[in-house]
């Protein structure tokens, strides 16, 4: 199979690795400016003992340089020597990664290294109880920060990337950035602290993103850190908590609102000090960070908005699709009982019910030997011989259907006195037989049906009690944006649900009175996006009588260029080739091509009818094997006549590139890729013809620039080696899909000659 984009996903981890070890190198260097009580800096320590790995020695490296250049901590020695300590003891225990990785260990490392070079100190200096409750304190903070980095770091090497945290991981986070924005507080200029302005943003993100909950959470710690670094700023601490507070419950009104509240309480806090420099000075902060928040571009928000937006179990919704995933095990539970049990009857039915010859034969004895003078000499004294004549009779009428005066052997034919009537019953009762015989089977076989039916419900019931369980989380308050957007722009909104499912993948889905059309691509969908703090992908619009339902998700990492093309059999006026394309709320784009077997009208119904069913499955969450196998039983019970569909589905998931294709008795797949392309090819029956159904299932990835094409049996028969050829050529020329899905049904009629032909479907999908 084709690996994944193999160069383009190694020179994105490469840039990943560069663009964090860079960062790394930042943080170390800054950190170690952080201090409290005038000249208290254990926060380089705490950092270099929560970076294990790969990056542990950079950091170190980072955080000593961080403390040997000017404004790195009081006693820039002494947590240097902290830090060789701390290294010392990492390095030793290498080997250990469980206990290294370990956030407990970080933090009993710091506290250790710390306290033990400060006692050091103190005992240089002279044992003083001041210093040494100095020493036992700054410990304890450093622990703290130390384990609130190892939290941060955890989080960051995780690989979910942003996403809707907990508590825990948004506490320390924000005690992180905190620590780094008192770092950056000495950095002033003029009076105005970088640090202190980068913290009002950091505020109104949180406030915008998480309301009052982030808000205040955000404003409490940076002002608390803003106090232990200048207790002369104790109305900034007052000032952040209550200024998130109003934030955060004014942030429904935008972006603008949020920020002036945030600047109105600073300022109030300021003149409240009664120092007029002061104010001048935070005015000046707070207008800037209002500024720099307002121009920020919607990316930062976003993120901002995965971090801080707390998505929410509703206690009686959890409560109510446990208890819907229960009933639904149960009752796929339950059909599975049932399809055993009619299954059992079935076995038990053919052996008491099935039709035998032997039953013909003894209507012969009954009616005519039973009065006849030799029916002892026959059936008694002679029954072997007579049985054998009877077999042989009946030898004949399997292979002809009826039996003569020339069909039967001596002596029975001699010594039969009754030979015409006996000839006559028998092939009366041979064709009674017969017509028995194929009842009976055809009763087996919609036992058989029967029992498929139930076991195909019972799976699809089970892969809905799956898809319940998986743990998902509502925010509320998303879904109180989403419908304030909608209800702007005139939509006259009856519920709206955001929903965070698998790997945290946001679904919206919202429902609307009516039939609604909205503008896809416009303001409104705009909006929605800026609601969400997301890119969103295409919305999928479906009407369903007087409702309208929108189904959009997460922008995905690629999109399709979908083109098809058709052309009818010679003199027919319908198609028997059918096919249905779809985004499902999983964010994979669906395919589905159904090939009616022979031409015209039947072929069209039956193609028809498999394609539109299976498709309408597969938005509905149904996994392709489930629906293969209800779409085969309810073609082989559909009529007496054979009705028989080929069926392709394939699915792309656009998140990250996985293709399933399962096929049917359907004609080969092409999939191009760098310019080869590899033949998808299928040996298996059409569905509608045996009750065992046998598919065949192929699993590959894509990438931007690969090129997919689905055909129908009317395109190539055996050779395909010049479709090969024009996929190839298509794909280094750069052709649209929709020219290419022409070009391949046009040349295909071409060979197919004008004599004869058959229906010919080209569906081409480009990954970008």
């Amino acid at each position: 199979m084709k690996k994944e984009g193999t160069a383009q996903e190694s020179r994105s981890s490469l840039f990943r690795k560069v663009g964090f070890a860079a960062a790394i190198i930042l943080v170390g260097l800054i950190v170690p400016r952080a201090n409290v009580y005038g000249g208290l800096a254990p926060f380089g320590v705490a950092l270099a003992s929560a970076v294990n790995g790969p990056y542990a020695m950079l950091t170190t490296i980072a955080c000593a340089i961080g403390y040997a250049l000017p404004g790195g901590g009081g006693f820039p020695l002494r947590y240097m020597a902290a830090i060789a300590v701390a290294g010392g003891v990492s390095w030793a225990l290498t080997g250990v990664e469980k206990l290294t990785s370990s956030a407990w260990f970080s933090t009993a490392l710091t506290a250790a290294a710390v306290l033990a070079t400060g006692l050091t100190v103190n005992a240089v200096n002279g044992w003083q109880t001041t210093m040494l409750l100095t020493t036992v304190c700054e410990a304890i903070l450093a622990a703290g920060a130390a384990f609130f980095f190892k939290r941060t770091m955890l989080f960051l090497r995780s690989g979910n990337g942003p996403r809707h945290v907990e508590v825990q991981e948004q506490t320390a986070l924000t005690v992180s950035a905190a620590i780094f924005l008192m770092a950056l507080d000495t950095m002033a200029f003029g009076g105005i602290s970088i640090g202190r302005i980068l913290s009002g943003i950091l505020i109104l993100l949180a406030a915008r993103s998480g309301r009052q909950q982030a808000g205040t959470l955000v404003g409490v710690v940076v002002g608390a850190a803003t106090v232990l670094a200048f207790p002369e700023q104790a109305h900034l601490a007052v000032a952040y908590a209550f200024g998130g507070l109003m934030a955060g419950t004014f942030a429904r009104f935008g972006r603008i609102i949020t920020a002036a509240v945030l600047t109105v309480i600073c300022l109030l806090a300021a003149v409240a000090t009664g120092d007029t420099e002061q104010l001048v000075i935070d005015a000046y902060e707070a207008v800037a960070a209002a500024l720099l928040y307002l121009i920020l571009p919607t990316s930062v928000e976003r993120i901002a908005n995965s971090v801080f937006s707390r998505a929410q179990d509703i206690p009686a919704a959890e409560g109510m699709r446990r208890s819907m995933d229960m009933r639904l095990q149960y009752a796929a539970d339950t059909m599975r009982q049932v399809a055993g049990t009619v299954d059992a009857v079935s076995e038990k039915l053919s052996a008491l019910d099935a039709p035998d010859m032997k039953s013909v034969y003894g209507m012969v004895c009954e009616q005519i030997c039973s009065g006849c003078g030799r029916r002892r000499v026959c059936w008694q004294e002679r029954f072997t011989d007579t049985m054998a004549a009877f077999n042989e009779l009946g030898n004949v009428l399997h292979e002809k259907g009826a039996v003569g005066g020339r069909d039967a052997k001596e002596p029975f034919s001699h010594e039969c006195r009754h030979l015409d009537s006996v000839l006559s019953l028998l092939n009366t009762g041979y064709r009674e037989y017969r017509i028995r015989e194929s009842a009976y089977h055809r009763l087996g076989d919609l036992r058989g049906v029967v029992t498929d039916q139930f076991e195909g419900m019972a799976e699809l019931l089970f892969e809905v009690a799956q898809d319940l369980s998986l743990r998902e989380r509502v925010d509320l308050e998303m879904a109180a944006r989403v419908e304030e957007v909608c209800r702007r722009y005139g939509m006259p909104v009856i519920e709206t649900l955001c929903v965070f499912g698998l790997r945290d993948r946001l679904t919206l889905d919202i429902l609307l009175e009516g039939q609604a059309s909205p503008d896809e691509n416009g303001r409104w969908y705009r909006d929605l996006c800026h609601a969400c703090g997301t890119t969103l992908g295409k919305p999928s619009i479906t009407v369903s009588g007087c409702r309208t339902h929108i189904h959009v998700s997460e922008k995905t990492r690629y999109t399709v260029l979908f083109g098809s093309a058709q052309l009818n059999c010679h003199a027919e006026r319908l198609c028997g080739d059918a096919f249905e394309r779809f985004y499902d709320r999983n964010g994979r784009f669906c395919v589905v091509l159904s090939d009616g077997m022979g031409t015209g009208g039947r072929a069209a119904v039956d193609g028809a009818m498999t394609a539109a069913l299976a498709g309408r499955m597969m938005q509905a969450g149904f996994k392709s094997e489930s629906i293969l196998r209800v779409l085969n039983s309810a073609l082989i019970m559909k009529s007496e006549d054979e009705s028989l569909s080929t069926l392709d589905t394939l699915t792309i998931d656009l998140y990250t590139g996985r293709v399933e294709n399962r096929k049917a008795g359907a004609a080969p797949s092409f999939l191009c890729s760098r310019g080869r392309v590899s033949r998808i090819q299928s040996t298996t029956l059409p569905i509608g013809i045996l009750r065992d159904l046998d598919t065949e299932e192929y699993v590959d990835h894509v990438s931007g620039g690969d090129t997919l094409v689905m055909i129908s049996d009317g395109v190539v028969s055996d050779d395909s080696d010049w479709l090969e050829e024009m996929i190839a050529r298509a794909w280094k020329r750069k052709e649209d899909a929709e020219t290419l899905a022409r070009e391949i049904v046009s040349q295909a009629r071409l060979r197919q000659g004008t004599e004869q032909g058959d229906d010919t479907t080209a569906l081409v999908l480009q990954i970008v």
